[in-house]
């Protein structure tokens, strides 16, 4: 996220935007860009109390829906070549305990959204690999032929995604992260989205499930 401020009034508001960003929802970098004259104009005072609340109280995750919980594992149950699509919002929440017992309970496979290969145990009879770049030749073709795919704490990025073409047009998915994906070129909107923290939401999917 990035920002040039052109007037120091408005730098407390900016300034409270560049912190809630960093520090919140999906957390990463800002860049606030000034110009050199407006260096020397003086802050506006109330500025260092917003960035100061800004970084003490940021906001929890919501909790997730049971019903959308519901109707993300009817996706799943309902479909016949499922498969899980998870990525560092499982590491990031340190959920992946969980995703094994889930994976488990709902007979799932799971593949490793790109560079997170420690997102699943790589041992595991239901591990089929990492997406993206060096991935094994079976990967692409099982998420292109998946059915209904549950991508978890995962962005669907351009390598992530094989250049777009996961999930496949024909496909139901679901996105279940901090800020889920609307639609976009390429891509049509996931099926089910939900706004949770990885580790809250198979959480709560054990629990809909009696386990």
């Amino acid at each position: 996220w990035a920002r040039e401020v052109r007037d120091a009034a408005a730098i407390p508001g900016v300034l409270d935007e560049a912190l809630r960003r960093a520090t919140t929802g999906r957390p990463g970098p800002v860049l606030l860009s000034l110009p050199e004259d407006l260096l020397d104009e003086p802050a506006p005072a109330d500025a260092g109390r917003i960035a100061t609340a800004t970084v003490l109280g940021p906001p929890r995750a919501p909790e997730p829906d049971p019903v959308t919980v519901r109707r993300i594992l009817h996706l799943l149950l309902d479909a016949e070549r499922p498969v899980i699509l998870a990525g560092a919002g499982v590491l990031r929440s340190r959920a992946t305990a969980d995703l094994v017992r889930l994976a488990e309970l709902v007979e799932v496979p799971v593949i490793a959204a790109w560079r997170r290969p420690d997102v699943f145990p790589n041992d595991h009879a239901l591990y089929l690999g990492m997406s993206g770049y060096f991935a094994a030749p079976s990967v692409h073709p099982r998420l292109v032929e998946a059915d209904a795919i549950l991508v978890l704490g995962c962005r669907l990025n351009e390598v992530a995604s094989h250049g777009w073409s996961v999930p496949a047009p024909d496909a139901r998915w679901a996105h279940v992260d901090i800020e889920p994906l609307g639609s976009r070129a390429g891509l049509a909107g996931p099926t089910v989205a939900l706004a949770a923290d990885a580790r809250t939401f198979v959480r709560e999917a054990r629990r809909v499930l009696g386990a």
